[in-house]
């Protein structure tokens, strides 16, 4: 997500695991900027229905 930093948007990262769940707001300086090509270059490296974008 590097190249994406320096937006407005936050990105929430939701964990499910067998033993544990858990959401995890990053940081300020983790916000990016949601064009397209992130949503797909997450899609690809995490799968369709891991990546949501909410406005």
């Amino acid at each position: 997500m590097s190249p994406y930093q320096g937006g407005t948007t936050p990105v929430l990262l939701d964990l499910d695991h067998q033993v544990a769940a858990a959401s995890l707001w990053l940081g300020d300086a983790w916000k990016v900027s949601p064009h397209d090509s992130l949503v797909e270059e997450l899609r690809v490296q995490f799968g369709d229905d891991s990546v949501r974008v909410e406005y």
